[in-house]
This record gives structure tokens, sequence and C-alpha cells, in this order.
């Protein structure tokens, strides 16, 4: 009688927990949807092989993430923007705009909204921007971005905030030289004068260290008047902060070497308008190799786009 009294007390207990529990779970539940929101304001991804679109600037840039950050005071917003590159090609945005409090702009913030005419501007905003982003990745194409004229506000902000971006993006390269910092060109090429004016791009494949090299000429008048330059080691660029891979003072040094050797090949190409003439520097063949290997694909590209 005993067991049986203490194992219906249990059996009562049980479900009152159980009871309980549920209750708590259902709180947490409604808790987890209005903090789980989303933590953006637009977002448009794809992978980067189905994109079939190119931009000579976006392939210009060194594989990896950027972001940055602006404020715009007159609007009194913050945006952050993160830009997702691959194989020069701008495969993933994320843009998240902040209003005067450091709120963050998105559905759960829209729903809370009381007046109806700013609900109703910030929800056409969110998707003209979500618009932007896809129109973006299709075309890789932001130059030319179509505005939608009744958010105006918006294509302004973004527009701001996705060139911060970018200009961070471009920030990163192993060299870039361009005539005007270098003496009087000694020579020029039929073959460079024989190039359409305009900016060509290649990256070569990966070698069997994980290099690979991105070039960048721009062509005037039928002249070389800007060469920019990057070796990559997967989404690390070789410049001067590169040697801290390396532990022995050797390996640093050969990196240094390795540099130093690609401002002087690099300056000589405008100068001589090609890599015919240029000599190359004891200690500094790696880098040589590597800029050669790149520049003869380069001009090649360029050539079979006349």
């Amino acid at each position: 009688m005993t067991k049986r009294l203490f194992l219906l007390l249990g059996i009562i207990l049980l479900a009152v927990m159980l009871s309980t529990g549920c209750q708590k779970n259902t709180d947490s539940s409604n808790i987890h949807k209005d903090t789980n929101q989303k933590n953006y304001t637009a977002k448009k991804s794809i992978a980067y092989k189905k994109i079939k679109e190119s931009n000579e600037i976006i392939k210009s840039i060194v594989p990896g993430g950027y972001e940055s950050e602006i404020k715009l005071p007159n609007e009194n917003l913050t945006v952050k923007s993160k830009i997702s590159i691959m194989d020069g090609k701008i495969y993933r945005i994320i843009v998240k705009v902040y209003d005067e409090n450091d709120s963050l702009i998105n559905d759960h913030y829209i729903s809370l909204l009381s007046d109806d005419n700013k609900k109703q501007k910030i929800e056409n905003g969110v998707t003209a921007l979500n618009t932007y982003l896809e129109q973006i990745i299709s075309t890789q194409n932001y130059q030319q971005l179509q505005s939608l004229s009744r958010d105006e506000w918006v294509y302004d902000v973004f527009i701001k905030a996705f060139e911060a971006t970018i200009d961070k993006a471009l920030e990163q390269y192993t060299i870039s030289i361009d005539k005007n910092n270098l003496n009087k060109i000694q020579a020029k090429s039929e073959k460079i004068k024989s190039i359409r004016d305009g900016e060509y791009t290649i990256q070569t494949k990966k070698d069997y260290e994980n290099y690979f090299e991105i070039l960048t000429l721009t062509i005037s008048d039928g002249v070389i008047e800007k060469l920019k330059f990057s070796i990559v080691d997967g989404v690390k660029v070789f410049n001067e902060e590169y040697e801290k891979v390396f532990s022995k003072i050797l390996y640093k040094e050969q990196c240094r070497n390795d540099l130093a050797g690609l401002k002087q090949y690099v300056s000589e190409i405008i100068t001589k308008q090609g890599m015919d003439d240029v000599d190359v520097i004891t200690g500094a063949t790696w880098s040589y190799d590597k800029l050669k290997y790149a520049y003869d694909k380069a001009i090649e590209n360029a050539l079979n786009k006349q």
C-alpha cells in the first residue's frame, strides 16, 4: 500500500513538473522568437560559381570578406556593410542599418513602429535595399545600379556604404604603381599600342603552394599607365605584413627581398612598357617569376579582347 501511495504521488509530481516545464518552454519559445530576429537589415548571397557576369574592378580585389561602417548624420543613420568576394565575384552582401538610437532596423524593428507613414517608408526602404543587393550580385555592376525612384534616400545611403566597403577592399594588394610616380616612359611598345584603352585583369590558378596572382593593367593611349599586382596565399595578401606568418628570420628577409624586387620590376614594366628588358634581381627571383607569369597572361588576355 505504501509503495502504491509513493508511486501515485510520484506520478502526480512528475505530471506537475512536466506541466510546469511545458509552460516554461512555451515562455522560453516566445522569448526566443522575440530575441532571435534577423541580425541584419538586408542580405543576399549566391554560390559564386553560379555567377556569370564579371566586373574588372571586382576582379582586381583579393578574395575575402570586407567590412566598413559609415555614419550619415543627415539621415541619423549608421550603416555597416560586409561584402564577400571569391574568384573575382561578389557573392554575398550583408547590410545593417541602425537608427539614431543604435537600434538595428529589421523586421522586428518595423513591427514595433506605431507611426504608419514611417512604418511604410522603412518597409519600402528595406524592400528596395534587398532589390539593390540582388541587382549587384546578378550583374556585378554596382556603378550602374538603377535607383528605385520612390526610395531615393535608400539608394543614396546604400551606395555610400557599398562604395566605402569596396574602397577598403581595393586597398588590399601587394603593389600598385602608376606612371605619374615615375620618370618619363623610356619606350613604347607596338603590342601595347594595339590594345584598346581600359582595365584588364587576370587571376591565375593556384600553384602547388596555394599561391595565385591577380594583376590589373590600366592602358590609355597605347601606354601602360598603371599596374596593380597581388600575390595571394589563400586569402592572405603578400605584403609588408605577410612575413608575420613565418617565425624564422631567414624567411622574413626573403619576403622583404621579394617585395623590394617587385617595386623595381613593376616600375621598370611601366617605364619600359613591358618585361622584356626587366632585369632579375638576385634574391628576388620568386616574385619575378610570379609577376612575369601573371603579366604575360594579362597581356594575352588583353590582346584576345581586341
